[in-house]
């Protein structure tokens, strides 16, 4: 599926949603090797979030839409995923982040993005735990 019709069905699908997920390895965390989107949900080292809150998924939903993502061969790892869920709990659509560039994936597909709204959307509603560790 294309970006473009991975956003389009989602943008369909926004009465179905009903949470979004947040998982998230903090900057200070080191790997031996890159996080890919399958080694981020399962690390001992992720950070997980749940909301219900209308309006931070529409926040979410818009950030994503508005952020053009364009399609990149730029290698990055990734530390930050937001997946739209649906009363059943089953995901509609995860999309992931770069730590600090504005670098992810929609789906499967790697993509750069036009801002870095979506990353400090993140980071300002779901980073609590490194405003504390940047106080040590």
């Amino acid at each position: 599926m294309t970006v473009a019709a991975a956003l389009g069905s989602l943008r369909d699908d926004r009465h179905r949603i009903v949470a979004l997920r947040v998982t998230h390895i903090d900057d200070l965390t080191q790997t031996q090797t890159a996080i890919s989107p399958a080694t981020l949900s399962t690390s001992p080292s992720a950070f997980h979030h749940e909301t219900h809150d209308a309006a931070a998924i529409d926040e979410a939903l818009h950030l994503v839409e508005s952020s053009e993502p364009q399609p990149t061969t730029e290698p990055f790892e990734v530390r930050w995923e937001l997946s739209f869920v649906d009363g059943s709990g089953a995901v509609l659509l995860s999309i992931y982040h770069h730590s600090r560039e504005a670098y992810g994936l929609i789906g499967t597909s790697r993509v750069r993005f036009a801002s870095d709204g979506i990353l400090h959307f993140l980071r300002s509603r779901f980073g609590v735990h490194e405003k504390t560790l940047d106080r040590l």
